[in-house]
Order: structure tokens, then sequence, then C-alpha cells
């Protein structure tokens, strides 16, 4: 469809999609695998029963027999391309036909029976799909998929997702591979929106996130092989470091490995996993303490935490507003930072503040 092959289905953007995205469109192939779904009377059936598959030297047709697997009298013709693509010219009755000489050839019968009923597919010819599965045709690869899956639009927004099994390398030509890729996008747009609304921007990194070449990096921790947007130049200072690792979690875990964590560390370290791995933007509870006006956790003059971009703060509440719809939110200053930092925090970004001293040394996130 993005090829803008149907005057039905083409669709426009404005602004223009990148040039690297245009090409990876362009350059991407577009394959046509279409279906004719035979269904018999069972006392008409045959072929073999106990065979779920089979082909023959007619490299037009493969049979996948769906009787062997609980679909009474149904034989599921795939037709690839060449051929698929149009069926040749032949219309319904005429493919079905065509089909039958081909099972009566391949069985040494002088004719099949007559089916019921039969359906045949055309994505093709399907205005919205024009075609059935993406494939790597001359000069793709895999960058070409992750040029794909990358998010478009203004520079320093870039708003537009884009999904489909094009977009998978694990799920690549598979429906799986459409589903995944569907919800990594939805995921990618929950991580850019705090709990205020606001957009923190395009992803850095992960689904949606421009790259150029990637390349398959083993994390020194988990040992787990991750994709990772990297140069020759990249991946060979990687390569030379026996410290890399693929997360957060994983960085942590090596960097606190024979350190006995104190209160304080341990708090503030579990604050910033948590504001990774948590749902951004979920709806507030309707128990959620945030919504009574009446109790607000956070007093004004009150030292709070606010963990923010990797790293937290300490701060202290200027005033506390109940808002009917979003409950309390608070007007913050960041200890030992200029007033025009500060800014209003709805009630889920603030954590309470210990205000013990650090006796491990770790200090990994104090801003």
């Amino acid at each position: 469809v993005l090829k803008g092959k149907s005057n039905h289905s083409n669709v426009l953007f404005r602004p223009e999609l990148s040039k690297k995205k245009k090409e990876a469109i362009e350059t991407f192939g577009m394959g046509s695998e279409n279906k004719i779904v035979l269904r018999f009377d069972p006392s008409d059936i045959f072929w073999p029963l106990k065979v779920p598959y089979f082909i023959s030297t007619d490299d037009r047709f493969r049979f996948l027999n769906l009787h062997y697997y609980g679909k009474t009298g149904v034989l599921v013709v795939h037709g690839q391309p060449p051929f698929s693509w149009n069926w040749g010219g032949l219309n319904d009755s005429d493919l079905v036909s065509e089909v039958r000489r081909s099972l009566a050839l391949m069985l040494g019968l002088s004719k099949t029976p007559d089916p019921i009923s039969s359906y045949v597919t055309r994505w093709d010819k399907d205005h919205f799909s024009m075609g059935s599965y993406s494939y790597f045709s001359v000069d793709s690869s895999l960058d070409t998929v992750h040029a794909l899956a990358s998010c478009e639009g203004l520079k320093g927004e870039k708003r537009v997702y884009f999904a489909g099994e094009a977009c998978s390398v694990d799920g690549h030509q598979c429906v799986h591979g459409a589903y995944t890729t569907g919800i990594e996008a939805a995921q990618s747009i929950m991580g850019r929106i705090r709990d205020d609304g606001v957009d923190q921007g395009p992803p850095e990194s992960g689904y949606g996130s421009p790259v150029g070449t990637v390349q398959m990096v083993q994390c020194t921790v988990c040992e787990k092989w991750k994709e990772v947007p990297a140069d020759e130049k990249e991946l060979k200072r990687i390569s030379m470091d026996d410290s890399w690792t693929c997360s957060l979690t994983c960085q942590i875990q090596r960097e606190t490995s024979g350190i006995s964590l104190c209160s304080v560390c341990k708090t503030r370290t579990e604050l910033i996993l948590k504001e990774k791995e948590k749902p951004v933007g979920k709806a507030a509870d309707e128990n959620d303490i945030s919504l009574n006006s009446n109790e607000s956790t956070y007093a004004e003059g009150e030292r709070v935490l606010v963990p923010e971009n990797g790293v937290v703060y300490e701060a202290k509440v200027e005033k506390a507003v109940f808002d009917p719809n979003a409950g309390w939110k608070y007007f913050i200053h960041y200890m030992g930072w200029h007033k025009r930092y500060d800014k209003w925090f709805p009630h889920s970004c603030l954590r309470k503040n210990e205000e013990h001293a650090c006796t491990c040394g770790y200090r990994r996130f104090f801003a």
C-alpha cells in the first residue's frame, strides 16, 4: 500500500517521509502468496488422509490437508509467485478446474469429485494490501527492516509509528510479526509520554528509533544477545569492552557486584527501575489516595524525591493543589537548583524522602 500502487489506498504524508524511509519502502519486496480453499463431501475425499502436506511436480501448487487437522473434507491449495500474481489471468472457476486437473494427474485419477464449495484469495488485487507478505528483495537488508519500523514526523517530534510483519525481524512474513510490532509500537508511545502528559520526544533506542547498521551483541551480565544500532567502529569499541550491558538492570547488577547497598541507594535504585518499568500514562485508579481531596500524600514544605531522566533529585513541595479530574498535583523546587527549574508534578511522580545519608558509597542515582 505504501508503495502507492493503488489510487484507492494511496497514503499521503505531510510532511513527506524521510528519504531513508521512502528508500526502504521502495526497496523492500511485496509478495503474493494466494490460496484456494476447496471443500468436498466427506464421502468424496480422494487424497491421502494421513498426510498433512503434499506437493507434486506441478510447482504452481502446494496442498495442505486440513481434513488431517479436523476440518472435514477441506483442502487448502497454496499458490506461489509468479503464478499466484493474478493467478495467471484465470478466473475463479477456471482456476479451480486447473487445480483439480493437477490433483487428478498427481493421484492417477481420471478426474476429481466436484467440490461442494470453493474460495479463492487475490491479495495482490486487494487495494488495502496489494500483496500478502514482504520479502528481502535485491539491495534490502536488516537495516531496511529497521528503517521501515522507525517513526516519522516533524523534527524533534516524530509521532507517526509504523508496524506490521515487514517491520519485524523475528516474525518476518508471519501474523505474529504484525501483532508483536503493533504491541512494541504502542509500548514505545506509552514510554515517551509522562504521567503529566508531557511528550518526552521520539525514542533514542528500541522500537521506532532511528538506527544505522544493527549488530548482535552479547550482554556480559545476562549473556543474552541483543540488537544494537552500531557501525563497525562502534561495534569494535563494544567488542573490546568486557563490561558492556544490555539494560540498566544489568548495568546496576554489574556495578553493585560485591557491594551491600545501603537503604538510601537501594531505595533510589528501586525508584529508577520502577520508573523504567511502570506503564507510564496509566489512568489513575478510583481508589488512588491522590484522588481523595481530603488526603494529600505530601505536605507543603515537605522534602520529596523526584525520579527523572535516570536520576533521583531531592526536592521540596512548594504548593499542593487538588484537581478533581486528575487528583493531587505538586509544585516542587529542586534543592540546590535555580527556581526557574521549578515545575508541577502529578502525585505518581513523587516519592517520600527518608533523608538518610548514603553509607555504601554507590551513589549511582544521586543528582
